[in-house]
């Protein structure tokens, strides 16, 4: 089955240009990941600065740009093993994600949510002694 693009209804169904795409990058950045705007509060953004784009095709060019809010399982893993390596060199640790600082409570949550039951206990005891 052939497809027409010739109609104007299929012209609007057309996903945006990679250059208009690019245009908007740090605009849809500032909304998701700085501002926390909802997705379909982004896209509604999005259409009324005239592009004309679907829940779907922001999700798909969020996760091509790697624009998370949140930080993946084994990233948390990664990460609790470096900053108990730090504190045990007497070394105080800041995670940054997507260009902002996490706080201190949040960096222990998410370590500690994603660390073996095994370890927990020798992590809890270091964060009570590093303050």
């Amino acid at each position: 089955m052939e497809h027409s693009i010739t109609s104007s209804t299929n012209l609007a169904k057309l996903p945006p240009s990679e250059a208009k795409w690019l245009t908007h990058k740090r605009h849809i950045w500032r909304l998701y990941i700085e501002e926390k705007v909802s997705l379909s509060d982004l896209v509604s953004e999005l259409r009324t600065l005239g592009l004309s784009v679907t829940d779907k095709q922001v999700q798909y060019r969020l996760n091509q740009w790697k624009f998370y809010r949140n930080i993946k399982g084994e990233t948390w893993k990664q990460l609790g093993t470096v900053i108990k390596w730090r504190q045990q060199d007497g070394k105080k640790s800041e995670v940054i994600h997507n260009c902002i600082r996490l706080e201190r409570t949040r960096r222990s949550k998410g370590t500690y949510r994603n660390t073996p039951p095994t370890l927990q206990k020798q992590n809890k005891s270091a964060d009570i002694e590093s303050g």
